[in-house]
């Protein structure tokens, strides 16, 4: 095709070339419905299609955000109730799922597989232009809001999946203070609402509204089509005009006005805490959509202030003691976007001294100049990022373009960069980044700014507040008849199984679609290095792996916050400023963590390492190498400065974790439940849980006695830890003729490490049920239990994962009981896990999880098409993802001693799997409901219905 040539009703615009990254742009236009289409013809195997709807928010009911749930609960060609769960339970999908944004909602789905990508196209085509929820009011009931008669007592409540979500969201104090600002620099667009729905305001949402909306922004002419990858597109095109040529183009367009920048407004606001110490965030748009050097340089300028505690705003806020954490963040999301800086844990009684440490810095920076040599570096790493994005790489370019194209942009503007990053380059012989800092909101005169202040009663108030909305609800006693009626339909419609006709309108795959090899990277061992074989592009991915099972388990807690402090300290040679440009200038990227493996099947002992992993391009290795030398060799621990810098560092990760206990309380509860009968929770509980939230807390208590310990452990890690005898070199790479040995010089200390293999921790099995109390009005829950090895490595399990999670536990937890997420897992070692987010009813989930053989018994007597099952279950154990995650999860299998056949084996017993081997687990999930560990974490009143024996409060 070439440009003005018209196919399947689409008339072509524009073609042109793309390099970095490379490809062909395609830009149609709909004829008839005024659709825009656009298409980044590439090499990507992962095909990817996505239709993106503007929905400017107009209040804070979610109605968009309840829509985006909504539509994808059935439609007129594929009746079954929710296609979008079927499709998570039989694609090969590489990526599948939608979301909502303050000015868009967006459609994606992807696949490797050519007639699987069509049947996810189709499916979310019929989804959005033809759903089911003009004759089903039921949808909209589930995933927004209603009304419900909880108990015996029968009190009046909410409940809906989108409405239990928004209660977890906003339980985060940084949530709340950023909704807040926005309230204020936005007051006159849909950037100053809340797109997901604020919980108080969801109920204010009626059917009749819901439909309207979505008639008025669900139309053709509001819609743009995104395609990527090696998509067949011409079939992409003649499946998108069977649905787009029932239209004629809208008469009615969707704009989003633009906001007049506001300077010096203030708003205060409330959370949930017995501290003394408030948040305080200030901004002001700063930059349109459409000025993409711009958008950069800001992004670059924010890294060079504010990227790290020796930053110069950090450090002027960190060394006056006002704040205990700053950093800025740049919204490239909105059609008038802003930057906004966060100084968290601030002494309000001294604001002043606070804008008057931030007046100093911009007013140092302005008479002595930007450090180009720093920003150069900056610009550097950006450029690496953006080269080597995570997968599926295709999601990231589609919202990129979206940032543009959504306001009358170029759809490319984001994703070709190369331009871009040399313009960028240019302007460091200018004064164009002095000239950007002196307009950056750095005043209160200057900036929208927003206070959260503490209390001790705001989730009290809050509830309140809810209580208040029920109780006038039901003023009018006809509403309890109708709310039963409404709830009685509702469970009627939720029980209802999909018929086999409804199952079989949606498009499905044959078995024979799934490659019966499993994937992963070719490893071999060379001159000691574990090698990953990968496509040569340049770049080297290595992991630095330092065993710890010579080290004491007690310490592993103070080597976690060492993670974080690495590169983050003074060196013998470089301040931190002067190292951490050195890093940005060398590095793609650098991390510190820790991690621990254990043999399938074994649950008593683990191996934990204390991990490097770094990207570089392979001319700066040597130069990566010697830096790599001076971070863990010549961190000087006796610097002044370094007990300043650790108690900071140590604070910022404490609150940090506090919050991220709060926010994503599943990943907690499921790691604290497993620490009890497994050696690698265990270690990863003191690694990143609670274990390492209560270190953390009981350093702060006194730090001044616990510095001196924790400094002489941190040199005694330099020489007993960091050694090559201690040490195993892991690499993805191209060239198997890599030459690594000065990296074993780097470390060759004198040292002859002589460690077990695997430690053996002892673990607390007495106790079987714990809580832990945090702020907010949701919940998350989990079960655990000790499973034979023969299940956890049985390739089977990963059938029993996909059905569980997007059936069982899908219907009877997020769907009939309201949380927003649930599912089961299984880790090799032999564990079993349940779990829920974001739960309004913990102690019924674990109900539900009790029951789960009673559910396999019933299952198999259904008439259900099991390969569906066993094709998305083979599909997600081979996701798709970056090189880096492919590198760790090599690893993974190199240290657990998994080989090939292991995983052929697994593969072929899970492709040969029948329904009815589905009772083979039935023992095993009983023997869980009996026997298991649960962890719960939520509020106080949720906690008490769970009967823990260990309760622990986080305030």
């Amino acid at each position: 095709m070439k440009v003005n040539d018209i196919a399947y009703g689409f008339s072509v615009k524009k073609i042109r070339e793309v390099e970095n990254p490379e490809g062909r742009l395609w830009q149609l236009e709909h004829e008839k419905s005024g659709a825009q289409l656009v298409w980044f013809d590439n090499a990507d195997e992962n095909k990817h299609f996505s239709v993106a709807f503007k929905t400017p928010a107009f209040d804070d009911t979610g109605v968009f955000h309840i829509l985006e749930h909504s539509v994808l609960n059935g439609s007129e060609k594929y009746s079954v109730k929710a296609p979008f769960v079927e499709l998570l339970k039989s694609s090969m999908n590489t990526f599948l799922n939608a979301m909502t944004m303050s000015d868009c909602t967006i459609y994606p789905v992807s696949s490797r597989n050519g007639q699987d990508y069509l049947n996810l196209a189709s499916v979310y085509l019929d989804a959005v232009f033809r759903t089911n929820i003009y004759s089903n009011p039921n949808i909209f009931y589930q995933e927004g809001w209603h009304y419900e008669l909880q108990g015996e007592e029968r009190v009046p409540a909410f409940n809906g999946v989108v409405f239990n979500e928004m209660k977890g969201a906003i339980s985060s104090p940084e949530r709340q203070l950023h909704s807040g600002l926005y309230r204020l620099m936005f007051p006159d667009n849909c950037y100053g609402f809340e797109a997901g729905g604020n919980p108080l305001e969801i109920p204010k949402l009626t059917y009749e509204s819901f439909l309207e909306t979505h008639t008025k922004y669900y139309h053709p002419s509001n819609a743009r089509f995104y395609l990527d990858g090696s998509v067949p597109f011409e079939e992409t095109l003649e499946l998108i005009d069977s649905y787009l040529s029932n239209y004629d183009r809208s008469g009615e367009a969707i704009e989003i006005e633009d906001q007049a920048v506001l300077r010096g407004v203030r708003g205060t606001g409330y959370y949930q805490a017995d501290s003394e110490h408030a948040y305080l965030s200030f901004g002001r748009i700063i930059c349109g959509h459409d000025d993409a050097v711009r958008r950069f340089a800001i992004i670059v300028l924010l890294d060079y202030l504010a990227e790290n505690n020796e930053s110069p705003l950090n450090k002027a806020v960190l060394e006056t003691d006002i704040a205990q954490d700053f950093y800025a963040h740049y919204d490239q999301a909105a059609k008038n976007q802003a930057v906004y800086f966060t100084a968290k844990h601030i002494d309000m009684e001294r604001e002043d001294e606070f804008w008057e440490a931030l007046a100093r810095v911009r007013a140092e920076i302005l008479e002595k100049g930007v450090d180009k040599e720093e920003l150069e570096a900056i610009i550097s790493q950006l450029e690496y990022a953006f080269k080597e994005l995570e997968e599926p790489k295709a999601i990231h370019r589609n919202i990129s373009a979206i940032t543009t194209w959504l306001h009358g942009g170029d759809p490319m503007d984001m994703i070709a960069l190369g331009e871009v990053f040399a313009r960028l380059r240019e302007l460091l012989d200018t004064d164009y980044y002095d000239e950007l800092v002196a307009e950056l909101p750095l005043t209160a005169e200057d900036s929208a700014v927003y206070v959260m202040l503490p209390s001790a009663d705001c989730d009290e108030e809050r509830l309140k507040a809810e209580r208040a909305a029920l109780e006038k609800a039901f003023e009018d006693e006809r509403l309890v008849e109708r709310v039963d009626e409404l709830c009685e339909k509702l469970q009627e419609w939720q029980l209802q199984e999909n018929t086999s006709e409804q199952l079989a309108t949606l498009p499905s795959l044959p078995i024979t679609a799934v490659n019966e090899e499993p994937a992963g990277l070719p490893t071999d061992v060379k001159d000691g290095v574990v090698l990953h074989k990968i496509a040569d592009d340049g770049v080297i991915h290595l992991k630095l792996y330092f065993s710890l099972t010579g080290t004491a388990i007690e310490d592993y807690s103070a080597l976690s916050l060492l993670s974080n402090l690495l590169g983050e300290l003074p060196t013998e040679e470089k301040s931190v400023a002067v190292l951490r440009k050195k890093m940005k200038s060398i590095f793609g990227f650098l991390d510190f963590n820790l991690s621990s493996y254990g043999r399938p099947g074994d649950r008593e002992n683990c191996h934990p390492y204390f991990v490097i992993t770094l990207g570089v391009l392979e001319e700066k290795l040597d130069v990566a190498i010697e830096l790599i030398d001076e971070i863990i060799n010549k961190t000087d621990y006796d610097n002044v400065e370094s007990k300043t810098h650790v108690e900071d560092v140590l604070v910022q990760c404490f609150y940090y974790m506090q919050d991220c206990i709060a926010a994503q309380g599943n990943r907690f509860a499921r790691m604290r439940a497993e620490s009890h009968v497994s050696a690698a929770a265990y270690v990863e509980d003191a690694f990143d849980g609670i274990a390492f939230y209560d270190w953390m807390k009981a350093f702060l208590d006194d730090f001044d006695a616990g510095y001196e310990k924790f400094r002489e452990l941190m040199k005694k890690a330099q020489k007993e830890i960091f050694c090559s005898s201690n040490m195993t070199i892991t690499a993805a790479v191209g060239n198997d003729e890599l030459d690594l040995s000065k990296l074993r010089e780097v470390f060759d200390n004198g040292v002859l490490c002589d460690n077990p293999e695997f430690i053996n921790p002892k673990l607390d099995k007495a106790h079987k049920s714990e809580a832990i109390v945090v702020p907010g009005g949701i919940s998350y829950t989990a079960l655990v239990a000790p499973i034979a090895a023969e299940k956890a490595n049985d390739g089977r399990i990963y059938a029993l994962s996909v059905l569980l999670s997007y059936q069982y536990l899908w219907n009877e937890i997020r769907v009939r009981r309201g949380a927003y997420g649930c599912g089961f897992n299984s880790a090799k070692a032999g564990i079993a896990r349940f779990y829920s987010y974001r739960d309004p009813s913990p102690a019924e989930s674990q109900q539900v999880f009790a029951k789960t053989s009673d559910f396999l018994r019933e299952y198999c007597k259904l008439d259900d098409n099991f390969n569906n099952i066993l094709i998305s279950a083979a599909s997600a154990i081979e996701p798709l993802i970056s090189v880096d995650k492919q590198h760790g999860l090599a690893d993974k299998e190199y240290f657990s001693g998994i080989s090939y056949d292991d995983k052929l084996v697994a593969k072929k017993a899970l492709l040969g799997m029948k329904k009815e081997e589905l009772l083979d687990f039935c023992e095993m999930f009983d023997a869980m409901a009996e026997d298991g560990y649960v962890c719960t974490i939520g509020p106080q009143e949720a906690v008490d219905t769970m009967g823990a024996e260990l309760v622990k409060v986080i305030k």
